[in-house]
């Protein structure tokens, strides 16, 4: 059997069901049917079982829908157990919820980000490789992991230098000075066969860099052994503002070499690198940022000149020594 409402505009009874009244024409909205007047088809109020209330001062029944009590004018009250039934449902919703255990996504990422560095190869020339990094990762920490990770890499000769633009070091060696572009100059990695060395440059080019020999803990002092002259025909060294390029044409191989830029200029400190070996019929390029003095600052091709050029062996004999 179809409920009967009574219309809230015209006062009509009509079904519970329709959506327009078909005597005014008002279109009624959920909410204006469950608050409408239950009737018969003679327009007498009904009230359903399940929206009978017995007001409390009176004893009269009436319908939940009602604000008051038709009869003494009391107050309807039951919404009120509704809003508290309601408000302790929430209650008890966010009190499971609050029970869960919290995601540990944010914690992970960030000791993630602090054991791990990346980057990227932005140019290759020859043995040398120009990479960058971001900013973010610009510290002795987070450089010492890239030296870990360029080590395993790396297994023949290279140079690697990084820098915290990738701008930078795509348009390295820069042709003039540039001392705003050399404080990005953060770190250069070197291979060469059994020595692995990695100097850090937090403060850029021209600051002091941290050197990390990782055959040995601590580096010891590069001690110069005396100065003697056997200079050994077939050694060229030509210079291309960056490096040398030193082609042995001796016939022997050249072993536990020093290399010093500068060494006689008394007004000039003098930088020196260790070298391996060269072997015989062969060429091989060290880089000037490869040099540096007692104080461990890096020698700088871009804002020092380079007076003379000389290398040892390890007996102490001078087999290749020029000025420019």
């Amino acid at each position: 059997m179809t409920e009967l409402i009574e219309c809230p505009i015209c006062k009509k009874p009509i079904a519970s069901s329709v959506k327009r009244c078909p005597g005014c024409g008002a279109r009624l909205s959920k909410t204006q049917k469950f608050n409408a007047r239950r009737v018969d088809a003679d327009g007498n109020q009904v009230i359903p079982k399940s929206r009978r209330i017995v007001c409390k001062k009176c004893k009269t029944v009436y319908d939940m829908a009602e604000d008051r009590c038709p009869n003494c004018g009391e107050k309807n009250s039951s919404w009120k157990i509704g809003c508290l039934v309601i408000l302790a449902v929430c209650v008890f919703i966010g009190f499971l919820f609050s029970k869960l255990p919290e995601p540990a996504t944010d914690t992970a990422a960030a000791e993630k980000s602090k054991t791990e560095i990346s980057y990227k190869v932005e140019k290759t020339k020859g043995q040398q490789n120009f990479i960058s990094i971001s900013k973010e990762d610009v510290t002795e920490e987070k450089l010492e992991l890239l030296g870990e990770k360029l080590k395993k890499k790396y297994s023949n000769p290279v140079q690697v230098f990084i820098f915290d633009d990738a701008e930078i070091a795509k348009a390295w060696p820069l042709e003039n000075d540039n001392p705003e572009a050399e404080k990005h100059f953060v770190g250069l990695y070197w291979n060469a066969g059994k020595r692995h060395d990695f100097k850090i440059m937090l403060d850029g080019m021209n600051g002091k860099a941290k050197t990390i020999e990782y055959k040995k803990e601590v580096r010891e002092e590069d001690e110069l052994p005396p100065r003697y002259s056997r200079q050994l025909p077939g050694i060229i060294v030509d210079m291309d503002g960056t490096a040398f390029i030193i082609t042995n044409n001796s016939g022997a191989a050249l072993t536990n070499l020093q290399l010093i830029i500068n060494q006689n200029d008394s007004s000039r400190k003098q930088y020196t690198c260790k070298v391996e070996q060269i072997d015989n019929n062969r060429k091989y390029s060290v880089g000037m940022l490869l040099f540096a003095n007692s104080k461990n600052e890096v020698f700088n091709p871009l804002a020092l000149k380079v007076v003379s050029f000389s290398i040892y062996s390890d007996q102490g004999y001078a087999v290749f020594n020029t000025s420019y």
